[in-house]
């Protein structure tokens, strides 16, 4: 049955497109020991205090030996573009999530969620890294004040 649905599908020009890309990208994320996608990520894009889900997709180490880590954040709900970022490991807020619920989740733009308890982690990380910014910049307008 789902040959068959298949075959209809890759029949009609403009959908084969469609079709086969998000196919592609489908079975990429449900496959990550395959493909190489290794874990959902939160990081924070596009500005400052607002988090996307992203995928790791490979980690490295610049000259300095400091760890960086690829991070494919997908747009909604069209996950075959998205934006490849390269940013430091302590950048990334790690979850528990699946790749494939995360998948879903963009896919759906929002209507189909993961679990309560992981969105429940999501927004305990996001709300750590907030709390772990502000105590930084909190020190840092501070500071050690100069002697009279």
């Amino acid at each position: 049955l789902v040959v068959f649905g298949e075959s209809l599908l890759t029949r009609v020009p403009i959908v084969r497109q469609m079709y086969n890309g998000i196919k592609q990208v489908v079975e990429s994320f449900t496959a990550p020991r395959e493909t190489g996608f290794m874990e959902v990520v939160l990081v924070e894009f596009p500005r400052k205090g607002m988090y996307m889900l992203g995928f790791i997709t490979n980690a490295t180490s610049d000259e300095t030996g400091h760890r960086l880590v690829n991070v494919f954040v997908p747009t909604a709900p069209n996950p075959t573009s998205g934006f490849l970022q390269i940013v430091p490991e302590e950048d990334v807020i790690r979850t528990s999530v699946p790749v494939d619920d995360a998948l879903k989740m963009v896919v759906s733009a929002g209507r189909v969620s993961v679990r309560r308890k992981d969105i429940q982690r999501l927004v305990k990380a996001a709300e750590l890294a907030r709390v772990s910014e502000a105590g930084e910049g909190q020190a840092v307008a501070d500071g050690p004040r100069p002697q009279a």
